[in-house]
């Protein structure tokens, strides 16, 4: 008898069986790398959306803020997405709020709101909340 060397058909079909689970699980892994980009975009763009709506109101005076005019829909630039840019009242306690660089007697009227961008990825709500408070002496950051 001869020395038959060389592969059978069985170890073709195993070695093939193990190459396609490993590239499934790299297609899987890529699909989700993909998805996760898309969403860490769309946050960045809801994250500077919010940030010019927050300089907007920075710059307003205290008795000039109109809260009407919420929510407020953003066509996004980069995608086919909306965003909701919308503000709430805080319902947290304001004394419990710290004050380090300012008087307390020199704040007239102070109010918390509550930032909210929201917009709608991959079938899932998705939100991202900024709390501040805006006061008749300007903008102070919330301490928790």
């Amino acid at each position: 008898m001869q020395d038959e060397t060389g592969i059978t058909l069985v170890e073709v079909l195993i070695s093939l069986l193990i190459l396609l689970v490993g590239i499934l699980a790299v297609l899987t892994m890529h699909t989700t790398s993909v998805q996760n980009n898309k969403v860490a975009r769309e946050m960045t763009e809801a994250m500077h959306h919010a940030n010019k709506e927050l300089e907007i109101i920075i710059a307003k005076d205290f008795l000039d803020l109109d809260t009407n005019i919420y929510p407020k829909q953003i066509q996004s630039n980069i995608s086919n997405i909306k965003y909701e840019i919308d503000i709430e009242a805080d319902d947290k306690d304001l004394n419990n709020i710290l004050f380090s660089s300012l008087d307390i007697d020199d704040i007239d009227y102070l109010f918390a709101f509550e930032l909210i961008v929201s917009w709608r990825s991959f079938g899932k709500e998705r939100e991202i909340v900024f709390p501040f408070k805006k006061s008749s002496v300007g903008m102070s950051p919330t301490i928790n």
